[in-house]
């Protein structure tokens, strides 16, 4: 062997061990990353027990979402980040997949924080198949916004970025039923989940309404 193909047979040895060092950090800090939200105690709702409950459900986005006021909207910022010491998951609304592990973020209002979703509480969604986790606050106080029914659940769809603005509000509008609707509080974690991503980042509304 030449002291050429020597020196180039130690270079790839080299970058071998560098290539899996780093595959070694990163499934690492990927499985930590999972234990940690796996090992999540959700915030009870009432009793602790699973129920279902009706809920006026509704949907919103980065494009109508509030930002320091009510009236600001374009932002991906909630009111009970987790980085503010809140029981919550996400710093920011986040449509994770909708498992149990990776819920979407949700938003309540004021009246419903102490009795059915409570803050880092989570309620599984038959009409997507998802888990969602509340870490918002719903602040519209039009009696057809956050005030309407004795539940109400606005449920988070699409990127924490600026999107097409009718595309993402046809999707939300589209998504949103005429009536109240069954969700289930302090769900189990082996509900059947649909892990198709809502609305896409090239403005493609993909959910998928049972």
């Amino acid at each position: 062997m030449s002291a050429r193909t020597l020196l180039r047979t130690s270079s790839m040895i080299a970058l071998t061990l560098v290539l899996i060092t780093a595959l070694g950090a990163m499934t690492a800090a990927h499985a930590a990353s999972s234990q940690a939200s796996a090992n999540h105690k959700y915030v009870p709702s009432g009793d602790g027990k699973q129920k279902s409950v009706t809920t006026v459900v509704t949907w919103y986005g980065y494009n109508d979402n509030s930002g320091a006021t009510e009236n600001q909207h374009g932002s991906a910022d909630i009111a009970y980040p987790k980085s503010d010491g809140y029981p919550t998951i996400h710093n920011h609304a986040t449509e994770g997949t909708g498992t149990y592990n990776d819920p979407v973020t949700f938003a309540a209002p004021n009246k419903d924080l102490k009795t059915t979703f409570p803050i880092g509480s989570i309620i599984y969604v038959p009409l997507v198949k998802k888990y969602f986790v509340m870490e918002d606050q719903c602040g519209d106080t039009d009696p057809q916004g956050c005030q309407n029914g004795s539940n109400h659940a606005d449920l988070w769809m699409g990127p924490a970025k600026e999107m097409n603005g009718t595309k993402l509000d046809d999707c939300e509008g589209n998504a949103t039923p005429n009536s109240a609707v069954k969700v289930t509080i302090n769900p189990s974690s082996t509900l059947s989940v649909d892990t198709t991503t809502m609305y896409t980042t090239g403005n493609k509304c993909t959910i998928h309404l049972y």
